[in-house]
């Protein structure tokens, strides 16, 4: 990989922290942050936007990453965007409805992380605002890695 790569993941990833504090700070329970063991308060620093961040840095966030691991070339950065709309809003679209558990497999409880997609979609709910700030996330990803291009050194 190249060094605007490893950029564009590191990038990536150090938004994906900012999520993590978000999530941190802001969410009265996580459950990725309690199989690490790690306490999340609900101080609601973020506010309203609390709520969408989330949705919007992890499109963000794998848009570079993407990016950055498969190296590569502006060509491909629309195919990313789109691609991680497509799937971000997929799932959203999923909450809308609590008949997608009765599709989930009952092995999904046996492996780590995977054992909470049951609860991701029963608790889960669909939001508009969502939809907005993953479309945010894709576009702003799509222009940030043109930016890199463009200005990062060689």
């Amino acid at each position: 990989m190249s060094k605007k790569d490893w950029f564009k993941v590191i990038l990536g990833i150090s938004f994906l922290f900012l999520g993590i504090l978000v999530y941190l700070v802001d969410r009265e329970s996580v459950y990725f942050l309690e199989k690490l063991y790690i306490t999340s308060y609900d101080y609601n620093v973020f506010g309203d936007l609390g709520n969408h961040l989330p949705t919007f840095i992890h499109t963000f966030s794998f848009c570079l990453i993407t990016a950055g691991i498969l190296s590569c070339q502006k060509q491909c950065y629309p195919i990313i965007a789109i691609s991680w709309f497509l799937f971000n809003t997929f799932l959203e679209w999923l909450q809308k409805s609590d008949a997608v558990v009765t599709v989930i497999p009952d092995w999904f409880e046996k492996i780590p992380f995977l054992e909470n997609t049951k609860s991701y979609f029963l608790r889960g709910t669909f939001d508009i605002l969502d939809i907005l700030s993953i479309a945010i996330g894709a576009i702003l990803g799509f222009l940030v890695l043109l930016a890199i291009d463009k200005f990062a050194v060689h």
